[in-house]
């Protein structure tokens, strides 16, 4: 009976989607801190476009990654309960050719 070898998960992989969220998340913080300047140097008006955008923004970014990241997640439950279930199947077929 061969036993299939567990791949070793890295909990720091980052994929495409991580990194570039986490460069858009870089970005608008610094759009944030832009505002508090313009506001210092009394541009009000600009600045409270500039915060609400930049907010509408990470919340929409965040929002699709985070449901992307559940979709993927499930998906990946899925099969890895569908590969449980075969591997149960060929060991109970295994046991019954043997006895």
């Amino acid at each position: 009976m061969k036993k299939r070898k567990k791949k070793a998960r890295r909990s720091s992989f980052s994929t495409f989607t991580k990194k570039w969220v986490s460069q858009l998340m870089y970005v608008a913080m610094f759009d944030i801190q832009l505002s508090y300047l313009l506001a210092f140097l009394g541009k009000e008006q600009i600045a409270e476009t500039l915060s609400i955008t930049v907010v509408t923004e990470i919340i929409g970014v965040m929002a699709v990654y985070f449901v992307k990241s559940f979709l993927e997640t499930k998906e990946q439950e899925k099969i890895r309960i569908q590969e449980r279930e075969m591997d149960s199947c060929i060991e109970a077929a295994e046991s019954e050719e043997e006895g």
